[in-house]
């Protein structure tokens, strides 16, 4: 929300200076433009900016507006739609709403990517309305107006909230302002009960992380992005955080998490769901249904899965209830849990864990080391392996069933004719 409110502020600078005939750098100009670009990666498909850190639910269209008026750039003028909004026309005048119809609209050049600096990526299946939308934040806590959210996930369907952030509430050193910005109040994970970054009141914290991620890669129709951080590795028995996101075809998102470490710990996976749907829990299988939005989760057999009763703030002082699933685990040593989501699912959907072998040998590898999926979804089978580590011997192979590969995250599609894996990730 700070982000385009500064936009908002520097864009009426650059207005109010052109009217003047003022003299601006070119490198503000610049910045500006890239300030710009970056609102519009993250924007939701409906023109709404996301609800995360210290942010409400509003729409962007009317800054963008401003900036395609001062800028006459075609793609702020598609992102701020057909009507320069009713702050905007005191601004432009009567000829000047006019001159803004009259620009040239077109969509932006990219669908997904990320922001490797600030750590956000964003998987898009288009630019309308009613596209579907992935963000993953891998980036910095931010302190002051920022939350305890790394790792943390939003996910739209068909223009439809379905994985949400739990919003911001209020400003006001109490238990619901720690609440809001807490790890649990995120789709992340929570270790031993405690925040990544830790609190000391409204603006400053007692912790900090850091990050370490990787680059987005899209190859083979799949998708692929990992972020660690080490706001446990501050324990007194260390524990290393990693998630791995992967995208499959259009409609299966396989979310990996791999705790590092060496001593007993609790585990949580927090799952946070839009307070205007459905969501039902069979087992170790999710459904949730907003409108448009439907997708099934299938969750980690090794963990506990159940249904809680959550919060959800959109606007400052507003809070409604919403629904969350909480998977829970406890392990010595090396912990993973492997959550798979897929868009409009079938009854005879599934997710199933197979054995991932040393071709040499044929022997199983441990969980600790690699691990296998079969997902079925809409007649289409794919097998994927996950591994944590690198191999044990320098010339094997991973094999699922009759398939082999190298690398570190890698999907075979069953259908394709080919014996070939698409590998994501060395």
């Amino acid at each position: 929300m700070y982000h385009f409110e500064i936009l908002q502020c520097v864009l009426e600078m650059v207005f109010f200076a052109r009217l003047g005939e003022n003299t601006l750098p070119e490198s503000l100009h610049e910045n500006v433009r890239r300030m710009a670009m970056a609102g519009l990666a993250l924007r939701k498909p409906d023109g709404q900016q996301l609800s995360m850190g210290d942010s409400d639910d509003m729409n962007t269209k009317s800054i963008y507006a401003l900036a395609a008026y001062v800028y006459e750039d075609p793609v702020f003028r598609w992102a701020g739609g057909t009507s320069p909004g009713y702050d905007n026309v005191w601004l432009f005048g009567e000829c000047g709403r006019s001159f803004y119809e009259s620009l040239p609209a077109r969509e932006p050049g990219f669908v997904s990517t990320q922001l490797y600096d600030s750590g956000h990526t964003v998987i898009r299946s288009s630019w309308s309305a009613d596209a579907d939308m992935l963000h993953f934040d891998g980036g910095l806590l931010g302190t002051s107006h920022g939350h305890s959210d790394t790792l943390h996930i939003d996910l739209i369907l068909n223009g439809q909230d379905a994985l949400v952030d739990s919003g911001r509430y209020t400003y006001v050193t109490k238990p619901e302002r720690l609440a809001f910005r807490g790890t649990a109040a995120h789709n992340t994970i929570q270790v031993d009960g405690r925040d990544i970054d830790e609190w000391s009141h409204s603006w400053f914290t007692r912790t900090v992380s850091a990050q370490s991620r990787q680059c987005f890669v899209e190859r083979g129709g799949c998708r692929f992005v990992s972020v660690g951080h080490t706001g446990y590795m501050r324990l007194d028995n260390p524990v290393w955080v990693n998630r791995k996101v992967l995208q499959i075809g259009a409609e299966i998102y396989v979310v990996i998490d791999e705790c590092y470490t060496s001593g007993m710990h609790s585990y949580a996976h927090f799952w946070h769901f839009d307070y205007r749907g459905e969501l039902t829990l069979e087992g170790h299988r999710a459904h949730y249904k907003n409108g448009a939005a439907k997708a099934d989760l299938f969750f980690d057999e090794r963990c506990e899965a159940e249904v809680f009763g959550a919060k959800q703030s959109l606007h400052y002082n507003q809070m409604t209830d919403n629904p969350g699933i909480q998977c829970t685990c406890r392990k010595q040593g090396f912990h993973s849990m492997i959550t798979v989501c897929v868009k409009d699912a079938h009854q005879g959907d599934s997710v199933e864990k197979i054995p991932v072998k040393s071709f040499i040998d044929q022997q199983e590898y441990a969980e600790e080391l690699a691990e296998g999926l079969k997902i079925v979804h809409g007649g289409k089978t794919y097998l994927v392996v996950a591994a944590h580590t690198e191999m044990t011997a320098p010339v094997t192979l991973y094999q699922i069933e009759d398939r082999m590969a190298c690398g570190n995250v890698i999907v075979f599609d069953l259908d394709c004719c080919k014996y070939e894996g698409i590998v994501l990730n060395w």
